[in-house]
């Protein structure tokens, strides 16, 4: 066993994982369009004017 964590450490495969390094996702981020039903600008505001409202001001928010 000790001598598989000395050829991993040493530069194989498993290097940088064993060292306790951490590697960035190597993916490339994804485009994600706009779903069709978002809401406008407008109607995002009127929602948050009515969750603002004094007789919510108690209520939790779930």
């Amino acid at each position: 066993m000790l001598e598989a964590t000395t050829i991993l450490t040493e530069g194989g495969v498993g290097a940088p994982s064993c060292a306790g390094e951490v590697q960035a996702d190597a993916r490339p981020a994804a485009a994600r369009p706009a779903p069709a039903h978002k809401l406008s600008e407008q109607e995002r505001q009127r929602v948050l004017d009515v969750c603002h409202e004094a007789r919510f001001a108690d209520l939790p928010p779930a």
